[in-house]
Parts: C-alpha cells; structure tokens; sequence
C-alpha cells in the first residue's frame, strides 16, 4: 500500500506544479509593457516640443517668411516612442495652418528617427495644441505614414544633425517629384531647410538661402519624462 500512497503525492505535486506554471505563462502573457525612455531620444524630444518662430530671420532677411510652429506631446501611455503634435502656419494666419503632421520619435541603434504621419482633414485639428479636446479626437488608426520621409537624426555634441535620405521622399508639390530635409535641432533653436526637387533634381520649391531658423519662445509644460512609462499610464 505504500507505493500507491507514495505515486499519488507525487500526481498531486506534478498538478501543483503543471498548475503553477499556467499561472506563470497567463501572468508573462499579461505583463504591462513598459517604454524605458533613451536618454539621448528623452533629449531630442525635449528640444522639439514648445513654441517656435523665424520671426527674427524674417526680419534680417525678407526672403524669409515669418512662421509660427508648435509641437506637443500626444498619447503619453504609448509604449512605442514618444508621439508629437506639429502645426505650422504663417504668422499672421494663425488659425489656417499650412502643414500639419504627427511624428513618432524612436531609437535605431546611434540614431533617433522621427518617423512622419499625416492624416485627412487636417484643417478639423487645427488649433489642437491650444485644444485638447481636438487631439482627443484623433487616433492612431487615422494616420497614414509618409514612406521615405522619415529624419534621420544623429547627436553631435549638444545637438543633433541630419535629414531625409536621398530621393526617397516622393512629392508632387509645384513639379516636385522628391523632397529634401536637412535638420539641425539645438536646445532652443530648430533649423530645417525643406526643398522640393524635379526628376533632374533642379529645385521647384523652398529656399535657396539656406535653412528657416527657429527660435523656441516658450518651452512645453509637458516636457517628457526621462523614467519608465507603463502602458497603462
């Protein structure tokens, strides 16, 4: 009688045990996923957000426009980079901006890529850095992704440097059939230089100077955070 009593303990242990791993995987399976933000990307996202202007440029140079642009932090509990808001218009028209996109900011090894969204009817969020309620309305399932116009950005120093790659921003504005964009971003200072170019690579449109310079006027109230951020922040 000894050896049933002893083989059923060892059944009831295996249970315990198959039923303790159940428990383990359900559990693994479950797990918050938590974002460790990269200092070098916490950085880089530090430097975009807030309110810029080439106001001063323009004023040296009436070559170059004067032009508002704002970026603000979106959807804070994703786990998947940081998700900005980017409006620009020209000063003196606030409330039509020209151009309005979403960037995703995301590490690659060395480098920090913003990666460039747009979505359809731009104009029903314009204003939404001033109105939350506005961005509540957008969501990620309305983006759709501007392939080959990702930046490309490596840090040199106390900044960071860098741009599209090659021809493969493809673009119909004015004749263009591709875009360029070289960006240079600095603790209070953006400098972007945008060109459109044809199928010889003559330029159509954007500066031929140089880059807008963007002077930051007033940083962000939601700096992002430097700790973890769990998913269901």
């Amino acid at each position: 009688m000894v050896f049933p009593f002893y083989f059923y303990r060892m059944n009831k242990c295996a249970f315990f045990i198959v039923i303790m791993l159940m428990i383990s995987i359900a559990s693994c399976g479950g797990a918050k996923k938590v974002f460790t933000p990269d200092a070098d990307l916490s950085l880089c996202a530090n430097m975009l957000v807030g309110e810029f202007s080439s106001e001063s440029q323009s004023k040296l140079d009436s070559e170059f426009l004067n032009i508002s642009m704002t970026m603000v932090r979106i959807w804070h509990s994703r786990v998947d980079g940081y998700w900005i808001y980017v409006e620009q218009s020209l000063a003196n028209k606030m409330d039509k901006p020209y151009r309005q996109r979403i960037y995703q900011l995301v590490k690659q090894g060395d480098k920090v890529i913003s990666k460039i969204y747009q979505f359809n009817d731009p104009m029903k969020y314009a204003g939404a850095h001033r109105d939350s309620s506005k961005l509540a309305q957008l969501s990620i399932d309305k983006l759709s992704t501007k392939d080959g116009c990702d930046a490309i950005l490596s840090k040199n120093e106390d900044r960071f440097e860098g741009g599209t790659l090659g021809k493969n921003c493809l673009s119909s504005l004015k004749g263009a059939t591709y875009t360029s964009s070289e960006i240079v971003l600095g603790s209070n200072v953006i400098k972007t230089w945008d060109r459109g170019f044809d199928g010889e690579d003559k330029q159509v449109w954007g500066s031929e100077k140089g880059p807008y310079i963007f002077l930051k006027k007033r940083s962000s109230n939601n700096q992002v955070r430097t700790r973890p951020i769990n998913s269901s922040n």
